[in-house]
């Protein structure tokens, strides 16, 4: 079982927007500025103390 299926969505009205706001980003402005903002989101949720799993898999 994968770690998202374990997660509870707390907020799934928020977690839409967020997955709308991605899809704006790739449509408009294409798939690297998308990459380039979640790589931003990540490494800062990393420095505030977020536990997130490290894959060295790229797609």
């Amino acid at each position: 079982m994968s770690q998202q299926s374990q997660l509870t969505d707390i907020d799934a009205i928020e977690t839409q927007e967020w997955v709308e706001a991605l899809e704006a980003v790739i449509e408009n402005e294409g798939v690297e500025r998308a990459h380039f903002l979640l790589e931003q989101m990540i490494d800062k949720a990393r420095r505030t103390g977020a536990n997130l799993p490290y894959s060295a898999n790229t797609a």
